[in-house]
């Protein structure tokens, strides 16, 4: 279970702030958080465009300034713990059916 360390306002204005537009237009889908609480998918997803950025640097490095800002696990503790390829196949996932190996992954 990963936690917000901004309102949820916050977190979508920060999210905002990736400079790419497949990034941008993906929130409404990809970003949930439900009680504080980020989603496994949701974390995955953006941990994904820490790691890549979709082959733009600028995107990467604001994704994982971003993830650093608004959540109470850091991009490179996120990144010891769990596989970028796990992150890949489970970012579009619904969380029921990740729930328990994401939590496991993470140490909760």
């Amino acid at each position: 279970m990963v936690r917000l360390r901004v309102s949820k306002e916050d977190a979508i204005r920060l999210i905002r702030s990736i400079p790419h537009s497949k990034c941008t237009n993906a929130i409404n889908n990809q970003w949930v958080v439900k009680n504080e609480t980020v989603q496994a998918q949701s974390v995955c997803w953006l941990f994904c465009w820490g790691k890549t950025g979709l082959n733009s640097p600028l995107a990467s490095d604001r994704a994982m300034d971003v993830l650093n800002e608004i959540m109470d696990i850091s991009f490179d503790d996120f990144d010891s713990m769990v596989d970028h390829e796990w992150a890949r196949d489970k970012r579009y996932k619904k969380y029921q059916d990740i729930e328990d190996d994401f939590n496991k992954l993470i140490g909760q």
